[in-house]
């Protein structure tokens, strides 16, 4: 039977998760990765999230070599999507962002056309990259925030509107799109209203405004 684009698209996709599944021995909720296709340059890389805890390639393994040839793997996985493009006639992605969730089977997958990583931006993969995962680390700190306050304050008013703030954030895909939030402001109210000073869920906002910081001035 004669595949289709999508077909011969979707099976090197598969393959770049397998890759990654296995990088991690199955350890992995989730697993992340990244790929840009711009100006005869290719790069690879990925993260994973492991028992709640966001880890890169350096953090599961301690052979260089392995993780050199790990994400050599994963560039030769993005050479033949460049292939299939061009053997179909079909534009090739500058950028692949792909979510898997091991436990669902569930793959999220977000492509960018346009010219991201090159001499005219003045922006490099990696950076791209490690600001995707800064992110990713701040929409975990959000999760957390939501699952504490649901517990323990999901009646008052200041909780719901940090809830609403935090799934704000979670729906972000870059970091200009992160809002701006007067975080002092907010905890103050939740402070005032609920007299809990010591609730987890502060000690995790103060995370995420710190890790936010950091990326916006990075823009």
């Amino acid at each position: 039977m004669n595949k289709s684009f999508e077909d011969e698209f979707l099976e090197v996709q598969t393959q770049i998760i397998s890759l990654c599944v296995e990088f991690a021995e199955n350890k992995a909720d989730k697993v992340y990765a990244y790929g840009s296709i711009e100006e005869n340059s290719i790069s690879f890389n990925a993260f994973f999230n492991i028992d709640g805890k966001i880890k890169t390639t350096n953090q599961i393994a301690t052979d260089t070599d392995m993780i050199w040839d790990f994400l050599d793997l994963g560039q030769s996985d993005l050479e033949k999507l460049i292939k299939i493009c061009t053997r179909y006639g079909k534009p090739v992605p500058t950028e692949l962002k792909m979510i898997y969730d091991c436990k669902s089977g569930k793959i999220d997958t977000k492509y960018r056309y346009e010219s991201i990583c090159s001499a005219k931006t003045g922006i490099d993969a990696s950076e791209i990259f490690m600001e995707w995962l800064d992110l990713e680390k701040i929409k975990q700190h959000c999760e957390k925030v939501n699952q504490i306050l649901r517990l323990d304050d999901p009646a008052a008013k200041s909780a719901k509107k940090i809830m609403n703030v935090m799934e704000q954030i979670r729906s972000c895909d870059t970091v200009d799109e992160l809002p701006d939030v007067d975080w002092t402001s907010m905890v103050r109210c939740f402070v005032d209203e609920t007299t809990d000073y010591q609730n987890p869920a502060l000690f995790e906002i103060d995370t995420i405004r710190n890790l936010s910081a950091g990326l916006k001035g990075k823009l």
